[in-house]
């Protein structure tokens, strides 16, 4: 992982925790370690590590531009959604036409995401998976759907993606949480 990106990162994210009190630039870091044990590029990489940057800190587009590439810009401009009180649906809507490496890295996200909130239920509000987090994956698991239908995609990620390895660990955790939900109840 590039260092001058790994120090950019740590002092844009800060202090800053999502809502289950958990720093955002740690996520930002596993997603990126995911992204390249796969063997993705040191450009998508950066841009998986960065991923969050626009949405969750002040930094601007071009300031990330200085410290990286528009390659990295590129990526992180399509991954980049705000959650600003919209229907899931219509704020999920821009990333089903994202590009293949995007995709990658919102699979990655995804992952890392679905993991976190089994381990960091009881700090979330209740109300949050139900009225938030469920259906936001349930939204996911359509455009997931949707990505790997589109012609020659799903191919393109059996050969990159170690037999889909993303996907279908998605797939289980998602369920996973689902039960672990149920049961807590």
């Amino acid at each position: 992982m590039n260092a001058k990106h790994l120090t950019f990162a740590r002092k844009a994210f800060g202090d800053k925790k999502n809502s289950a009190g958990m720093p955002l630039f740690e996520h930002s870091v596993r997603v990126a370690l995911t992204v390249q044990s796969l063997g993705y590029s040191p450009t998508v990489v950066s841009a998986t590590l960065f991923h969050d940057i626009l949405e969750d800190t002040d930094v601007d587009e071009q300031e990330l531009l200085d410290v990286s590439n528009r390659t990295v810009l590129s990526l992180v401009r399509e991954l980049t959604i705000e959650f600003d009180g919209r229907p899931i649906k219509e704020v999920v809507a821009p990333l089903y036409n994202i590009s293949y490496w995007a995709i990658a890295i919102k699979l990655a996200d995804i992952l890392d995401n679905v993991t976190m909130s089994m381990y960091t239920y009881s700090m979330n509000k209740r109300g949050w998976y139900k009225e938030f987090w469920l259906p936001l994956l349930k939204e996911y698991e359509k455009m997931i759907k949707s990505w790997y239908e589109t012609e020659g995609l799903g191919e393109t990620f059996k050969e990159v993606d170690s037999g889909c390895y993303l996907i279908e660990t998605i797939r289980d955790k998602i369920t996973e949480l689902r039960r672990f939900i149920t049961v807590i109840k």
